[in-house]
């Protein structure tokens, strides 16, 4: 699309907003030789920062689609990536974070642009201080909570773990559902994890998808 728009390389301004695949999207545009002077990227803000959450790209699933919207219809939870997921991605192309707008956008620069004379913060600083879990230590509500377990199984990848293993899907789809159920049970494994995995079920919305597929005579 860039190129049959004749989009400049050295672009002043990027948004990425889809609430979708944003990550990859991303990613193929710096890829591609674009270098905006500055990009903001909406992120997942119910996920803590040091995870590296992101919904996967399409053509790593056989070609399925989904937009946001859809997303939301069919299976009623969050969409989009974690902010560590994008600070992997900017830190490889020579992105700094030097800013977040509110709670949903963050705010990012090519280091070349950045003066010695300037103390940008470490990326941590934009996040200290913020309660990331509510009182049940789930993910604190920002964005919509994530309540399908089918789209934690199907679209979540955890992005650190595609690019070490060289895009290996499933090694990076079982990484982030791994991380996702030590987040939600709050890192404990109590009970042989019973008690865990049942509050995990009620977070992700399981039991309410099991009884609406016996209602319909499914399994």
């Amino acid at each position: 699309i860039f190129a049959k728009y004749n989009v400049p390389t050295n672009l002043d301004y990027l948004s990425c907003a889809m609430d979708s695949h944003d990550l990859f999207v991303m990613r193929g545009i710096l890829s591609a030789g674009y270098r905006p002077s500055l990009i903001t990227t909406e992120f997942i803000t119910n996920w803590p920062p040091k995870y590296t959450f992101a919904q996967a790209d399409p053509g790593l699933l056989g070609g399925e689609r989904f937009s946001g919207r859809a997303l939301r219809g069919k299976f009623e939870c969050v969409w989009g990536s974690s902010a560590g997921a994008f600070r992997v991605l900017f830190e490889e192309f020579g992105y700094v974070l030097i800013g977040r707008s509110w709670s949903l956008d963050l705010i990012w620069v090519p280091k070349e642009l950045i003066s010695s004379e300037w103390q940008v913060p470490h990326f941590d600083f934009f996040f200290e201080g913020e309660v990331m879990q509510d009182k049940n230590g789930l993910p604190r509500i920002i964005h919509q909570r994530q309540t399908s377990w089918a789209f934690i199984d199907h679209f979540m990848v955890d992005f650190v773990v595609l690019q070490a293993t060289g895009g290996n899907v499933s090694a990076a789809k079982a990484a982030a559902k791994r991380d996702f159920t030590n987040l939600v049970c709050n890192g404990t494994v109590s009970d042989g994890g019973y008690g865990c995995v049942a509050r995990l079920r009620r977070a992700t919305g399981q039991r309410k998808e099991g009884r609406e597929r016996k209602g319909r005579g499914g399994t």
